[in-house]
């Protein structure tokens, strides 16, 4: 049976989870090893109870299964696309798309979670003007130099529009994205803090301080080029960027991190399999001791609404 994008992604969380709570690793498992941990959580009674909006989902369904409102290249290739919906107010994803055109593949490749992506200019504040406004480093007014930080080998790094403008506002280098405003912040603020900040904050969980390609060359993501603009190692799931992104606004409404979530409770008939998922969820409970109340997997924020609106009456 094929299942929506949403489904699978439940799935495959779910199943993820449970490899754990028995000590395996979900992600390094073969296809067979995968299907026998799908197999439990669909043959096992469990009743699980998603975030899933089907409002928000019709709406993408609408566009994103018409290839109509689908754009092509100029060589009339199928352009394709991945979409996560968080609601800012509870960190749960609503809906989801992994891919252009009918879906026609049980467990197919989801590009909005599978798909590690270089983010380009949407980096930039979460590596960039994020942590450097925590630090104090700079303010919506502050003055940076919007010229090229080196010559050696031409001109670095260059601005979209190929200009320079010698001196912008922070404001003015965040809402154009230039590249030189972002790289002269950057290395005011340093790679190290940009990189953790990222990792830490923002969940950014691929950046990488090395990593060996196939032809033993090493890289990383402490640089002007993925922190200032984007062009990293491994790349990041729309999933991860979106997340960053919501749960930067949670955060800052609730006080703390929380972690983007697909499902809402998870309920199992076996007590066997009952019991080995209290003993994860209770683990997990005793590693995050000081968050809110955790339900299956994830975080309930349902007792925050009264902080929420406590909030919203300042404004």
């Amino acid at each position: 049976e094929v299942y929506s994008y949403f489904v699978d992604t439940v799935l495959e969380d779910v199943a993820r989870d449970l490899g754990a709570s028995n000590g395996v690793n979900y992600d390094i498992l073969d296809k067979e090893g995968k299907k026998y941990w799908n197999n439990i959580i669909q043959r096992g009674g469990f009743h699980i109870y998603s975030t899933l909006d089907m409002k928000v989902q019709n709406a993408i369904d609408a566009v994103y299964t018409d290839l109509s409102q689908i754009p092509t290249t100029r060589s009339k290739q199928q352009l394709q696309s991945g979409i996560v919906v968080i609601d800012n107010r509870t960190g749960d994803i609503v809906g989801m798309a992994g891919g252009v055109g009918p879906k026609t593949e049980h467990d197919g490749w989801n590009i909005a979670t599978d798909s590690k992506l270089q983010t380009g200019s949407a980096q930039k504040p979460l590596s960039v003007y994020a942590p450097a406004f925590e630090a104090g480093v700079i303010s919506p007014a502050t003055v940076i130099p919007d010229l090229p930080v080196s010559y050696s080998g031409g001109a670095y790094p260059k601005n979209d529009s190929r200009t320079y403008s010698y001196s912008r506002t922070v404001f003015s280098g965040i809402t154009s994205s230039i590249n030189a405003v972002s790289v002269r912040t950057l290395r005011m603020i340093g790679y190290d803090y940009s990189f953790r900040f990222s990792k830490d904050k923002f969940g950014l969980s691929t950046l990488t301080d090395h990593y060996e390609t196939s032809s033993g060359k090493i890289k990383n993501d402490l640089g002007d080029s993925p922190l200032g603009m984007g062009a990293l190692t491994v790349g990041a799931t729309v999933r991860d960027m979106a997340a960053a992104y919501a749960l930067d606004i949670l955060a800052r409404l609730l006080g703390h991190t929380p972690d983007e979530r697909e499902i809402e409770e998870i309920i199992a008939t076996s007590d066997n399999i009952l019991a080995r998922m209290r003993e994860a969820t209770d683990a997990d409970r005793k590693r995050d001791e000081g968050e809110d109340m955790m339900v299956g997997y994830g975080y309930d924020f349902r007792d925050e609404s009264e902080k929420i609106a406590d909030f919203k009456a300042t404004r």
